[in-house]
C-alpha cells in the first residue's frame, strides 16, 4: 500500500468522532431553534418569557432529543459502516457469539468492569475532588433523569450500537487499513473513544472500557461482541449503579468493589478462554 493512501486512512479514522459531535453538536441546536420557533407562534406568548420557557421545554423533554440525535447518528454511521466495511463471514460470528458461554463471558466481564470503574470514581472523588465535583455535574446536566422506558433505550440500546459503530467499526477498521497493528490501532481508537466523552473522568475510564470493546472485537472478530459487552456494561452502570449508591462510603464499601470486581472479571476472562470462537472453514 502507498504512503498516499495510508495517510488517507488515517485521515478518515478521525472522521468518525469529528462527524458525530457535529451531529450532536447540530442536532441539538437545530432541535432548540424548532422548538423556539414553536413556542413563539403560540398564541400569548410573551417574547421576554420565551428564553425561559423554550429552555425550560426543552430539558423537560431532553430524552426524547437524545432519541432524534441518536437515531441520526445510527443512521448515518450504520450506513457509513455497511457502506465501507460489509461483512460477509460476520454471520458465523454473530451465529457463534449468541453461545450461552460467550453470553456469560461478556456478561461477568461487562459487570467486573462495572464495578472497577466505580471503584475508580470513588477514589477519583477523594484524590481529585474538584475533578470529580465537574463530573458529577456533568452528569447532572447529561439530562437524563430518572430510569423511564425511553432513557434506558438510549442509554443501553442506541448510544452503545452508535459508539461501537464509530469506534470498534469505522475507527479501528480504518486505522489497521492505515498499516497500524491491531495493537498499535485499538489505543488510538480508545484515545479517541475517551476524547468522545468530553471531560478527563469520564474520558479516562472510557479509554480504559475502548481497549477492552476493542480487543473483544478482534477476539470475535464480529462488532456485535463490544456492541454487546458495551451494552451490559450500561446496565450495570444504570441499575446496579441504583443499588450501591445509596450505600455509606467507608472501607467495607471499597472492599466489596474492589471482591466483586476480581471475581467478576476473573469468572469473565476464564469464561471466555474456555468459550468456543468461531473458526473458518477451510478447503
Amino acid at each position: 500500500m502507498s504512503k498516499g493512501k495510508r495517510i488517507g486512512y488515517g485521515v478518515l479514522s478521525l472522521l468518525p468522532l469529528l462527524f458525530m459531535l457535529l451531529i450532536q453538536v447540530l442536532g441539538g441546536q437545530i432541535i432548540y431553534a424548532a422548538v423556539t420557533v414553536y413556542m413563539s407562534m403560540q398564541p400569548g406568548m410573551d417574547p421576554a418569557m420565551l428564553n425561559d420557557i423554550v429552555y425550560t421545554y426543552f430539558m423537560e423533554h431532553y430524552t426524547g432529543v437524545l432519541v432524534l440525535i441518536q437515531g441520526v447518528t445510527l443512521l448515518v454511521f450504520g450506513c457509513w459502516y455497511y457502506l465501507g466495511f460489509t461483512r460477509k463471514k460476520e454471520r458465523g460470528t454473530v451465529k457463534n457469539l449468541l453461545h450461552i458461554h460467550n453470553l456469560a463471558g461478556i456478561f461477568l466481564l461487562s459487570v467486573g468492569i462495572y464495578f472497577f470503574i466505580t471503584l475508580f470514581l470513588v477514589a477519583a472523588d477523594h484524590l481529585v475532588p474538584d475533578i470529580m465535583d465537574e463530573y458529577n455535574m456533568l452528569m447532572e446536566e447529561s439530562g437524563i433523569v430518572g430510569l423511564t422506558l425511553l432513557s434506558s433505550i438510549v442509554t443501553l440500546v442506541m448510544a452503545p450500537l452508535g459508539e461501537e459503530l464509530i469506534f470498534r467499526g469505522l475507527t479501528l477498521q480504518y486505522l489497521r487499513k492505515a498499516g497500524l497493528g491491531f495493537h498499535a490501532a485499538n489505543i488510538i481508537q480508545a484515545i479517541l473513544f475517551g476524547i468522545a466523552h468530553m471531560n478527563w473522568i469520564q474520558g479516562i475510564y472510557a479509554f480504559l472500557l475502548g481497549l477492552i470493546l476493542g480487543w473483544l472485537c478482534k477476539r470475535f472478530k464480529t462488532l456485535a461482541a463490544p456492541m454487546l459487552l458495551h451494552m451490559f456494561f450500561n446496565f450495570s452502570g444504570t441499575y446496579i449503579a441504583a443499588l450501591i449508591d445509596p450505600l455509606p462510603e467507608n472501607i467495607w464499601l471499597y472492599l466489596f468493589l474492589f471482591a466483586a470486581f476480581s471475581i467478576f472479571t476473573f469468572l469473565g476472562i476464564k469464561v471466555l478462554g474456555k468459550a468456543p470462537l468461531y473458526q473458518e472453514k477451510t478447503i
